[in-house]
């Protein structure tokens, strides 16, 4: 029995890598490149099991275990913990963003795919209301989830939503006064958008735009999870000053489409690799990708990241501190009302 679950985990995991292998020739097979990694571990487990002359089926089952616990374990040094991003006093000036220990301003942001079918509302709420963020950026919040955003109110004074439509269904929510804000619904050529421009505290002039988005599952529509892409970033490239996208990107780091991304946005990323994602079965999640991201221009700096508690979602929430620049990047247009919803050039 174990010769036959090892012959068919190596027949499986070949059936991966040559899909990778080939995605050149046919983009699509770029959906198969996050488990190219766990493809090459399983061959090699099911390569030793045939290997072995006795105790195949123990050996099979202790390695199969390690593999799904092997991601988590890496990244338990970045599980959340409290102190560890921040805790960081809150700057004097007027304006967005906090000093570090160090004496830099940094800018806390969380992003959680909230889950379309989650049953724990009141822990999500709780959750977000306690944070120690500045910026909050939420993925499927929809409809039956904006009764939250009232709850929220307290912590999260400013905030933009298109939560009343499905399709969209995005939030920010932000400690500090926003200077614009705006929502874009999604078209197969540009995702679902919420964004907020503001004030650097203590860089007189300079500005931020904040993005928070979900791109098209590659699964379903590769051509839209690539178009969206290619679309998301011709946006950023048309703003002025810093800026700041996170969300759902379903996508990992091993994908043609993530290397894609950075090089037309000119965007950076933070430096390592998280397990967030699928954050089933509660309460022992056992993730094994990193699909939620945030990317930052190239005078910003990811400084730290983590991953946060289950809140209810397949979705591990995603901690980034982000550092600010200490000198304008562009000249910051005058505050206005933060109810106004512009469009996003």
């Amino acid at each position: 029995m174990a010769a036959l679950a090892a012959w068919l985990l190596l027949a499986g995991a070949g059936a991966l890598l040559w899909m990778v292998a080939l995605r050149g020739v046919w983009p699509i097979l770029d959906v198969a490149a996050p488990l190219s990694l766990h493809a090459l571990a399983l061959a090699l487990i099911a390569g030793a099991t045939l290997a072995l002359r006795r105790g195949r089926l123990v050996f099979l089952a202790s390695s199969l275990g390690v593999l799904a616990l092997a991601p988590s374990l890496l990244t338990l040094d970045a599980r959340e913990r409290p102190g560890v991003i921040g805790r960081t006093v809150l700057r004097p000036e007027t304006g967005i963003g906090r000093l570090s220990s160090e004496g830099r301003p940094v800018l806390r942001v969380l992003a959680i795919n909230t889950f379309r079918g989650n049953s724990s509302l009141d822990e999500l709420t709780r959750y977000v209301a306690r944070a120690d963020a500045e910026v909050v950026v939420l993925s499927e919040f929809g409809p039956e989830k904006q009764v939250l955003l009232d709850r929220l109110k307290r912590a999260y004074p400013y905030q933009v939503s298109c939560a009343h439509a499905w399709p969209c269904a995005q939030v920010l929510l932000s400690r500090e006064r926003f200077d614009r804000s705006g929502t874009v619904m999604p078209s197969p050529t540009s995702p679902p958008l919420v964004w907020a421009e503001f004030r650097i505290g203590g860089v007189s002039g300079a500005k931020v735009t904040v993005l928070g988005t979900h791109i098209y599952r590659p699964s379903r529509h590769y051509g839209w999870h690539r178009d969206q892409l290619a679309g998301l970033a011709r946006r950023i490239r048309g703003l002025d000053g810093s800026v700041i996208v996170a969300g759902d990107f379903n996508m990992t780091r091993l994908t043609h489409s993530y290397a894609d991304f950075l090089a037309e946005s000119g965007l950076v990323a933070g430096d390592r690799e998280l397990a967030s994602w699928p954050a089933w079965p509660a309460p022992m999640p056992l993730p094994q990708f990193q699909i939620d991201h945030l990317f930052v221009s190239g005078e910003l700096a990811v400084v730290d990241q983590r991953v946060g508690v289950p809140v209810g979602s397949d979705h591990l929430p995603l901690w980034s501190a982000v550092r600010m620049p200490t000198r304008a990047t562009i000249m910051a247009r005058r505050p206005q009302t933060t109810d106004d919803a512009e469009t996003l050039r």
